[in-house]
């Protein structure tokens, strides 16, 4: 992490109890891990995340509320450091890890990464080393209405860590050469994109490609639902792409013994599972995570479908 950045962050803690306070709570952040067909993921309890998970995004709701992220709205002690023209980085004073920074569209607009994907790559060189991620307006982003990403400590996401066993077992090639790399990851934890790539230009049309094979079969208005995590470390981007269907799991709106309050953003995705409620950390386990985490993913027979013809696009890219 480049030095301004780090220095930025030490002295929002220095200066902002709330934040200060928050990520010395973490250290008493209650954790347990399943292993779901050899991969380990992480369920914790982290109350003051309950304001994310629990967070009404309708229209409605949210056309009625202030945007938190617009600058004339921030509190007092929440300082800001621009990153380029058009974006500012925050201290995210509600921490999934140790370090989370929330990134900042400096113009009020909705949350699409739709001709935003390049400056997402950019942020991820700018945080080398971090886990840079993107959630969609339906996916867990608690402002759709305002443009951002945000970024954790990359030993937070637990996929990531574990990425060369994962794409090893359930990994299948879609397209492959030195500069760049797509495969669909059938794990039982989650399915997902993976795409490696050296050439910025290049990492971008795939994506893009994949993204309108999404978009050609969403059933809404809005982009395609998914989740984006990516890092860059040695000159190497890193994405995983997690297609979605729902927002939220169906015990999210049970009634009775089967709730969970329990929202799947990109954190989740990648195995880092945060319930804010005791009563949902203490009697979760790996059946139900799995469960949760399976259902919100978009179809895997619709996913092979979109496969076949996103192998013949990419490959005629070499023609």
């Amino acid at each position: 992490m480049k030095k301004r950045i780090q220095s930025f962050f030490n002295s929002q803690l220095d200066s902002w109890s709330l934040a200060k306070n928050n990520y010395s709570a973490l250290k008493a952040v209650k954790t347990k891990k399943f292993k779901i067909d050899g991969i380990d993921v992480y369920a914790c309890h982290n109350p003051a995340r309950i304001s994310s998970s629990s967070a009404s995004v309708d229209k409605d709701s949210v056309e009625r509320r202030k945007c938190f992220l617009c600058k004339e709205n921030l509190p007092p002690d929440q300082q800001y450091l621009t990153m380029g023209n058009l974006f500012f980085l925050l201290v995210n004073p509600f921490p999934l890890s140790p370090i989370h920074f929330t990134i900042v569209s400096k113009n009020h607009k909705k949350q699409t990464i739709t001709d935003s994907m390049d400056k997402f790559i950019r942020f991820a060189a700018d945080l080398e080393g971090m886990a840079v991620f993107y959630n969609g307006p339906d996916c867990g982003a608690s402002a759709p209405d305002h443009l951002h990403f945000q970024a954790i400590s990359k030993d937070m996401a637990p996929l990531l860590k574990q990425q060369r066993m994962i794409l090893k077992r359930f990994g299948t090639t879609i397209y492959g050469n030195n500069n760049l790399q797509l495969q669909f990851v059938d794990s039982p934890v989650n399915w997902f994109y993976f795409i490696r790539f050296n050439d910025t230009h290049k990492g971008e049309k795939a994506f893009y490609i994949l993204y309108n094979h999404l978009s050609s079969t969403a059933k809404h208005t809005k982009e395609p639902m998914l989740n984006i995590i990516c890092i860059m470390e040695n000159n190497y981007w890193d994405i995983l792409l997690f297609p979605r269907k729902k927002h939220r799991p169906p015990q999210y709106y049970f009634k009775d013994e089967r709730h969970y309050l329990f929202s799947p953003a990109s954190a989740e995705m990648a195995g880092l599972c945060i319930f804010p409620l005791d009563k949902d950390f203490e009697k979760i386990n790996k059946f139900d995570l799995r469960n949760m985490l399976n259902i919100v993913c978009t179809e895997k027979e619709r996913l092979d479908e979109i496969n076949n013809g996103l192998r013949e696009e990419l490959y005629g890219l070499d023609a």
